[in-house]
């Protein structure tokens, strides 16, 4: 067996390896002002935590000012508790 073969990895090598994190069953919401530089940091933290694409949401509210940001925010996570209660309620 020469030197070369050596250093060559197998196939099963390159597979993505499992997740890291068990799926949490939520969301994490991210409410920003960027449309590009933002979303490309929290997609490779995504990456780099191992996460589901579904874990990680990125939204782009109308306004951009710090208050406003904020609240898009609460009023995205009190609908998303509200939804979740209406499904829990009804078994689904």
């Amino acid at each position: 067996m020469s030197r070369g073969n050596k250093l060559k990895r197998p196939a099963s090598a390159y597979r993505r390896g499992k997740p890291r994190f068990e799926p949490a069953g939520s969301t994490f919401l991210v409410v920003t002002e960027g449309k590009k530089t933002e979303p490309n940091y929290y997609k490779g933290l995504r990456n780099v935590l191992r996460l589901s694409s579904a874990d990680v949401e990125i939204v782009h509210p109308p306004a951009t000012d710090p208050v406003s940001l904020t609240k898009e925010a609460i009023n995205l996570r009190d609908a998303r508790n509200s939804d979740a209660k209406k499904r829990r309620r009804c078994g689904l």
